[in-house]
This record gives C-alpha cells, structure tokens and sequence, in this order.
C-alpha cells in the first residue's frame, strides 16, 4: 500500500481530498458539513451537520485532516457515499 499525498499538495492542485469516515450516522445524506476539533491532545474530530455529530473521522486519519483545517485554507467539506470530501473554496482561488 503506498502513503497517501500530502493533503495540503493535492487541495493546492486543484485536487479534492477524500477521506474515509467511521461511525456514519444511518440515513445520513450527501452534502455540506462542517469540521469542529477543541484543539485538545488527543484530538477528537467531529463532523457535523446542522449542529449535529454525523460521523467520526478515524484515528489513523486525524493527522491529514488536522493539517488541512490548521493550514488557514478555505475549505469546502462535504459528505460523499459515506466519505469526506474537501476542496479548496473557489474563493480562494
């Protein structure tokens, strides 16, 4: 299995990243949703849709994931078949 890409690398391309979530709620469709994390060791990362926790992201992905959303970058997340997608907003392009 090869290592992943440097997340920051690919959203900088123009690439999305893809990240596979743990603990879907049932029912829960695509769409926009938001990352929240207290900052706190360990970091837990929440992903949340209209104020709700929806999902977990896995403990083995909380580093990419913690690089995206502590690069300053406006972000774009969103759910997809169960994955977390998140793009470079076109305001920032």
């Amino acid at each position: 299995m090869s290592k992943p890409a440097n997340p920051l690398n690919e959203l900088l391309r123009g690439r999305p990243v893809t990240i596979p979530l743990a603990r879907v709620g049932p029912g829960i469709g695509d769409g926009p949703v938001t990352l929240t994390h207290r900052g706190k060791k360990p970091a837990i990362i929440r992903v949340n849709r209209d104020g709700s926790q929806i999902a977990a992201i896995p403990a083995a992905r909380h580093h990419a994931v913690l690089t995206m959303i502590e690069s300053g970058l406006d972000l774009t997340h969103r759910l997809e078949a169960g994955q977390l997608v998140t793009t470079l907003a076109m305001t920032s392009l």
